[in-house]
């Protein structure tokens, strides 16, 4: 039981006085739980304490709906944003939306390190998040969304979506793969990329990573060139399916460039 709440110590929660009163009740009151599994139903245990974590909060799945939790961590792919950097140059002004941008941490990597002349927006379907970040905001250069409808259509020269298009999270204490919601389908994965694409200008690069179908198998993908980048992937990369879930071993591209309308 100590190990637990030492686990606990360590973990930056992102959540409000309620749900934070819980777990501390838990915390100090530990001798009188009989049951302490009971708090993998209010947060995921996180080892690294640079790692932000969302507790699972029940959200129905529509056609908007994509990863239902909100694990994040700055610099999350450094092995894969200095490759992209290598194709697109970072020392030019670039309109970069981060799809999914959770609480904010891709947006400050990528203004921080990597295309620090650019302008970067920021999407995510939860609105308290976006709330938040855009009321501390004082970079000029951000902007925070989370109604895809206020975005401008052929307007960005770059997309990350990372860790996105599924719907689970990788446990690092656990080392497995948490399941999150209902099943992930094709179909949400296909709409979601349509989305995408109508935001993204022609010659533009999308960079899609840790997905739960691979992007050559969606409808838009004849619109796009493998631009071939050597990636590693890391632990909390999703089993890649095809659009009949078959699985797909050791799919290695990220990096697409527009081709045409």
């Amino acid at each position: 039981m100590k190990d637990i709440f030492e686990t606990l110590d360590k973990i930056t929660i992102i959540t409000n006085i309620s749900i934070l009163s819980s777990v501390l009740l838990l915390k100090y009151n530990s001798n009188k739980i009989k049951q302490p599994v009971i708090l993998t139903d209010i947060i995921e245990p996180i080892i690294d304490k640079s790692i932000i974590f969302e507790p699972i909060i029940p959200i129905k799945m529509n056609n908007t709906q994509n990863q239902i939790t909100t694990t994040t961590k700055f610099d999350r792919y450094p092995h894969i944003f200095k490759k992209v950097c290598k194709i697109i140059d970072p020392n030019k002004e670039h309109k970069i939306l981060s799809f999914g941008c959770s609480t904010g941490l891709e947006i400050q990597t990528l203004n921080k390190i990597y295309f620090k002349k650019s302008k970067i927006d920021g999407l995510d379907i939860k609105k308290y998040i976006i709330d938040n970040l855009s009321k501390s905001n004082t970079n000029n250069n951000i902007k925070y969304y989370s109604d895809i409808n206020k975005l401008l259509l052929n307007s960005y020269d770059i997309i990350f979506c990372m860790s996105v298009l599924l719907n689970d999270t990788y446990n690092l204490v656990l080392n497995k793969k948490v399941y999150s919601g209902k099943p992930y389908t094709f179909e949400l994965f296909n709409n979601t990329l349509n989305n995408i694409d109508k935001l993204l200008k022609v010659n533009g690069y999308l960079c899609i990573y840790n997905t739960h179908f691979i992007f050559s198998e969606s409808s838009i993908f004849k619109k796009y060139k493998i631009i071939n980048i050597n990636t590693c992937k890391s632990n909390d990369t999703a089993i890649n399916l095809n659009k009949h879930n078959k699985v797909v071993n050791n799919y290695p591209y990220v990096l697409f460039q527009k081709i045409r309308l």
